[in-house]
């Protein structure tokens, strides 16, 4: 059943399979705006009230680690990677963690959905390809001077999620710095409960040796560190 979100948020869900008029689609947990829908099936979704009954099946695979203060909380987001920031924020926010988004988009136009952020009292820094509105290039370039700024002392969390190349440029700064960062991989999930095998990824493990892991199962949020880079198709 569709419901109200609560006035409090906890730790957010990771992914939630929800039974579309075809088969069932995978979404990040977060919160929808009708304004963005394109598909049909998103239009449907979007056309849900409280009180509708939706087929669910959740939630699915690994969260991100909510941290509480005095670590600081650094979301690094490319696009439509923004989406599961929205909970998140809320949950680390809500906890008094001191909180920054990163949001770099090819343009200010696809800077969407930023505006959720401000009440929360996020301090959010934007790149954009064009220029268009904050830094002009990607969304590493005000991330890496950030880092070179950090105090040493500091206690930062990096979460990253977007564009599989972004994640990688994050997750390069992050071990330059010696800084965790987590990031919340894309791939394909076909049933999103591990029997299809559609997507695997290669990691490290703590032997040291690479094998495959089923991302809806053993992430999608992964430590960078374990992530065999050169061996993850990109998007």
């Amino acid at each position: 059943m569709v419901k109200r979100p609560p006035a409090s948020t906890p730790a957010p869900p990771p992914v939630l399979g929800v039974r579309g008029p075809l088969r069932p689609r995978r979404h990040a947990a977060r919160h929808h705006d009708p304004q963005q829908a394109r598909r049909r099936w998103h239009v449907l979704l979007f056309a849900a009230r409280p009180g509708d009954r939706l087929a669910c099946l959740g939630p699915l695979g690994t969260p991100f680690d909510v941290v509480d203060p005095p670590t600081h909380a650094w979301l690094v987001a490319g696009g439509v990677g923004l989406a599961p920031f929205a909970t998140l924020a809320a949950a680390l926010t809500a906890r008094g963690t001191p909180t920054t988004l990163f949001y770099g988009a090819r343009r200010a136009t696809d800077l969407h959905r930023i505006e959720v952020f401000e009440p929360l009292g996020v301090r959010t820094l934007v790149a954009t390809e064009d220029g268009s509105r904050g830094d002009h290039g990607f969304i590493s370039a005000p991330l890496a001077r950030e880092l070179d700024r950090l105090d040493r002392g500091a206690d930062v969390r990096l979460y990253a999620c977007g564009p599989t190349a972004m994640m990688r440029a994050v997750a390069s700064l992050a071990a330059r710095h010696d800084r965790r960062c987590d990031v919340s991989l894309e791939q394909t999930m076909g049933c999103g409960m591990g029997g299809c095998y559609s997507c695997v990824v290669r990691v490290r493990g703590d032997d040291g040796h690479a094998h495959f892991v089923r991302s809806c199962v053993a992430g999608p949020v992964f430590d960078a560190r374990a992530i065999l880079w050169d061996d993850l198709g990109g998007h």
